[in-house]
């Protein structure tokens, strides 16, 4: 154990491990059965405030970074982001008197880079254009899960260190299939959709993680010269099974398409890096058979060009849309001043906030409207008095008044009415609903912060390419290239959902990502 200050060096006791996976498992057969009955989540106030207790506990009782760690990605699991929202709070004090000096990566750099512009752009528009409470949200939703990855790359961390909390990480997916065991048998039902929630309540978020650990078996032996995806076990093969099971009874289509195309990439950028690097991780066969599947599946991609562009031709396709529209349902119509229900809200706001807001003002266009001012979370949870809520969905108490931007207001205010909401009920909302981390970042922080952020995550992966070549624990290598894929992913994600604001998600990836970096991968267990 590397030191970290005075106190002496502590892991997370195995006893510990085991309540957090039993609060875990408790919220997932009480959440499935909330569902089932149709009463009020009554317990959720109990759990929240056992979830904030511990993290509290955690983080004022002179224990180590580590165990610190393991607590905050263990309640990422839990189906309450209320607690995640409130960790920015807590730790903000550990944070001030902290005596540890910031030490600076690349992407740290970057990073601290975006979040100053940030606060410039934040300053200038509370002066010009006073909120309260749009500082506040922005730093508990989005601001305090990247000020978490600059305050945990302040300790050191050895390799004994990542592997203990990778195999925590590990069995926190491999738990969700437990759960989703314990769900069929209360729902009875085994057709995929939103009652497959694991521990998250979403069936989105339960989805995404046990992709990332059947990928986590598949992708790394398919590359690494030391691991071989023809000689897995057999118990390997059954886990394998049953991860592929669980992912499809999710159903979390968008995501997990997503995921895999940029898995896909990811070899194939993986195979191409080996022409220019002479301490490969890839031997020299699975480089030559990964070009070899490359080259076949271009003829697949070629074919289908093919058969679209005669189709064409022979008048059976006039345009993109009515592609599109298969997935979407778009209806826009660009000379139409007023959004109908049925339209393809996301590509109308893609198109006022990269087209129609260049010509409206310039300015605000290249530098943003101001953090938490138009369409992430935060602007979106202050815009009640614009944006359609309906009765199940969050609402802030009364006593915080709502706030909408001189831009939500011109831009937004018939993008997300009653009538748009209800005639979106059976359509997806990733592909048609008007949020998306893409037009929430450019709008806000204009083309500076876009291409600040795009940095950042560009730069995570080529430094953790590095922290892959100076390794040789297979659990670090392979789980350095799961990490690498979701970075990879995150672009593609952005350009349909807001997941750079969602902390489930996010947050593990966050710290385990700033983890790695900081490692020292000397005398690393082999």
């Amino acid at each position: 154990m590397a030191p970290h200050s005075s106190f002496k060096p502590l892991s997370i006791p195995r006893n510990f491990d085991s309540l957090i996976f039993l609060m875990l498992f408790c919220y997932s057969i009480n959440a499935t059965l909330v569902d089932v009955v149709g009463f009020p989540n009554i317990f959720k106030p109990l759990f929240l405030l056992c979830s904030v207790t511990i993290l509290t506990w955690s983080l004022y009782s002179h224990k180590p970074p580590i165990y610190q760690l393991k607590v905050i990605i263990g309640f990422c699991f839990l189906g309450i982001e209320q607690t995640l929202f409130i960790l920015p709070l807590i730790i903000l004090p550990q944070m001030m008197r902290s005596t540890k000096k910031l030490s600076f990566q690349i992407p740290h750099l970057i990073l601290l880079l975006y979040l100053t512009y940030c606060l410039v752009l934040m300053l200038f528009y509370t002066i010009i254009d006073f909120s309260f409470f749009t500082p506040i949200l922005w730093y508990l939703i989005t601001g305090g899960q990247l000020i978490l990855f600059l305050h945990y790359y302040r300790y050191q961390y050895d390799s004994q260190d990542l592997i203990e909390i990778l195999s925590f990480f590990k069995k926190l997916i491999l738990l969700q299939v437990i759960f989703l065991a314990a769900q069929l048998v209360i729902h009875r039902s085994f057709y995929p959709g939103d009652l497959w929630s694991g521990s998250f309540h979403d069936a989105d978020k339960a989805g995404f993680f046990l992709l990332l650990l059947l990928i986590y078996y598949i992708i790394p032996p398919f590359l690494l010269k030391n691991q071989s995806l023809l000689k897995l076990k057999s118990r390997k093969g059954v886990v394998v099974l049953a991860m592929a099971l669980a992912v499809l009874l999710c159903d979390a289509k968008i995501l997990s398409a997503i995921t895999i195309v940029s898995s896909v990439l990811y070899v194939i950028l993986t195979v191409f890096s080996q022409l220019f690097n002479r301490h490969t991780q890839t031997s020299t066969n699975k480089t030559t058979l990964t070009t070899l599947l490359i080259f076949m599946s271009s003829f697949f991609v070629l074919s289908i060009l093919n058969l679209y562009l005669n189709r064409i031709s022979a008048g059976q396709i006039n345009n993109i849309f009515e592609i599109t529209s298969t997935y979407t349902g778009s209806t826009l119509k660009e000379a139409s001043k007023k959004v109908l229900a049925g339209t393809n809200t996301k590509a109308v706001l893609y198109h006022r906030t990269y087209s129609q807001w260049a010509r409206d003002n310039p300015f605000t266009w290249f530098f943003g409207a101001g953090p938490g001012r138009f369409d992430s979370r935060t602007s979106n949870i202050l815009a009640y008095d614009i944006l359609y809520k309906d009765e199940n969905q969050f609402r802030l108490p009364s006593v915080i008044p709502p706030y909408s931007s001189y831009w939500v207001k011109k831009y937004m205010n018939d993008v997300w009415t009653k009538e748009i909401s209800e005639a979106a009920r059976w359509r997806s909302a990733n592909l048609s609903f008007p949020f998306a981390g893409l037009i929430a970042i450019k709008a806000e922080t204009g083309l500076v912060g876009l291409v600040l952020f795009h940095l950042f995550i560009f730069s995570c992966i080529y430094f953790l390419k590095k922290k892959l070549d100076a390794s040789n624990t297979p659990i670090i290598q392979n789980w350095t290239i799961i990490i690498s894929i979701f970075w990879l992913s995150l672009p593609l994600q952005m350009l349909i959902d807001n997941i750079q604001e969602k902390p489930q998600i996010m947050l593990p990836m966050l710290l385990l990502t700033t983890i790695i970096l900081k490692t020292n991968m000397s005398a690393q267990p082999k």
